[in-house]
Parts: structure tokens; sequence; C-alpha cells
């Protein structure tokens, strides 16, 4: 079974928060972090004080894939890679959730065709996130 989780910066405090994404009845978003959470098949009871409320703008799911440094990627990250082959290229691009499926932007929202479908992400690093890094993408264009 793939992992399913997702990230989110605190409202409260701007740090970074990751595991499972609830969504109240009034539209407010939280992240819970596994170690907090318990559930019975129906009910979810959180072990912290803590309070879990993100930015929604912020929330990203983990792709399912790490980088070469062994670092989850996410929804939203900015990566650096070089690409194999006759001409390699270097690249900086960000992941987003395009046409059912994560696929990788340059920033002008062109996809590159030949990495959209994430499958040699073993060559990537995440150099970053739109959030706290835009100027990453900026510096490209």
């Amino acid at each position: 079974m793939r992992t399913i989780k997702f990230r989110g910066e605190l409202q409260h405090s701007g740090n970074w928060v990751i595991g499972n994404l609830f969504q109240s009845r009034n539209g407010n978003a939280y992240i819970i972090p596994v170690a907090c959470c318990e559930t019975d098949g129906h009910h979810a009871r959180i072990d912290s004080d803590e309070p879990f409320s993100v930015d929604p703008a912020t929330i990203g799911q983990f792709v399912g894939m790490v980088d070469e440094k062994g670092n989850e990627i996410y929804e939203n990250d900015v990566l650096e890679f070089v690409t194999c082959g006759f001409n390699p290229e270097h690249f900086i691009t960000s992941v987003v959730f395009k046409s059912c499926a994560f696929r990788l932007a340059n920033g002008r929202n062109f996809f590159y065709a030949c990495q959209s479908d994430l499958t040699r992400m073993s060559d990537a690093i995440v150099i970053g996130n739109l959030h706290d890094n835009q100027e990453l993408l900026e510096q490209k264009a």
C-alpha cells in the first residue's frame, strides 16, 4: 500500500508539520502527526495540546518518492536535477498536481514531457518549496 500523507505550514508558528489531513465542517484544515492520532475505525483521538491548524494554501501531498538524498518529495516542492542522455540539461522545477497526476512544471506552467510522470526522482534534489522559496523559480525564469 502506498503512503498517503500531507505537509502544511502551521498557522500559529510557521513551522511545517507532516501527517494526516483533516478538514472541519467550517473549512479549517488540520494536519495531525501520525504519532499524535489514534483511531478505532469510527473516531479519531488526538493526543496533543498543540494546535495543528495549517494554512490551506500550503498543503501538499507526499508524491510517494524520495530525492537522491533520501528526502521525501511533496507537492509544491522545488527540485533541482540534471537529465541524463546525450545532451544533459540542468533544471530547477516544481512539483504540481495536474490532470490527475503529480508532474513537474518549469515556472511558466509548461511541463517537461520526459519527466512529467516523476519516474526518475532519484536524480533530483529537493532545494525548497514554493511557499518558502519562490525566488528559486524566479531566478531561473
